[in-house]
């Protein structure tokens, strides 16, 4: 039930709005400047590196939300390469056969060395994966650094970060019940940076930007 939930959830995220209307205006405008492609790279790859993980472990909400995922990702790509300039077409080029290369070495090395010993297989993809996940749901870290500057959280995903959050409640609890040693490790260590940057920065933040501040942590501190 959790799994199915958490799929249902991470469904929404892949399709929130903030994306449908970046791609919206980049259609009206027929350009891409001011507009990133990391993050739909990023977000491919480590959706493979999620689908990955659910083989090995036959675990089928993981497998088929990554499947989906990676087909949204991929048109969300191409897409952008379609209105993109050469040059960052070729930037895009780069990024993309990095993210390859990443994952193929990742699937050949553990598939060789761990041939014999699956359950390790499984804790070394899942945690390269939890590190490409750090990167493509820390990115509203961004936003609010610079809220913090400028005491201004207009332009903070706050709904967004809300999905985040459900996801992750979701995939919390289908953690617990398979009992997956990466998601409890990964949630104690963005717990210690959710206190440690707590005490930090209370002091001199408002309170609205707190309590931002305080849902993306624990947004990451749930999906890593």
């Amino acid at each position: 039930v959790f799994g199915y939930l958490g799929s249902f959830m991470s469904l929404m995220v892949y399709l929130a709005p903030m994306k449908v209307f970046t791609f919206r205006r980049i259609y009206k405008e027929k350009s891409t400047v001011g507009h990133t492609f990391m993050p739909y790279i990023v977000a491919f790859f480590s959706s493979m590196l999620w689908m990955y993980y659910g083989l090995l472990g036959s675990t089928k909400p993981i497998i088929y939300i990554n499947i989906v995922a990676c087909i949204i990702e991929c048109i969300y790509i191409l897409m952008y390469l379609y209105y993109a300039s050469k040059t960052i077409r070729m930037k895009v080029g780069k990024f993309v056969g990095l993210g390859i290369v990443i994952v193929f070495v990742t699937i050949i090395v553990t598939y060789i060395t761990l041939q014999n010993k699956i359950i390790f297989r499984i804790k070394i993809v899942g945690w390269v994966a939890t590190f490409f996940s750090l990167i493509v749901f820390g990115a509203p870290i961004k936003n609010v650094i610079e809220a913090f500057k400028t005491r201004n959280n207009e332009f903070v995903p706050i709904q967004l970060i809300c999905c985040l959050t459900l996801t992750g409640l979701a995939w919390l609890g289908y953690g617990l019940a398979k009992k997956e040693i990466v998601i409890i490790v990964s949630h104690s260590i963005y717990f210690s940076l959710f206190l440690f940057n707590d005490k930090r920065h209370n002091r001199n933040v408002p309170i609205r930007l707190q309590n931002v501040y305080h849902t993306i942590y624990f947004s990451l501190f749930l999906y890593t």
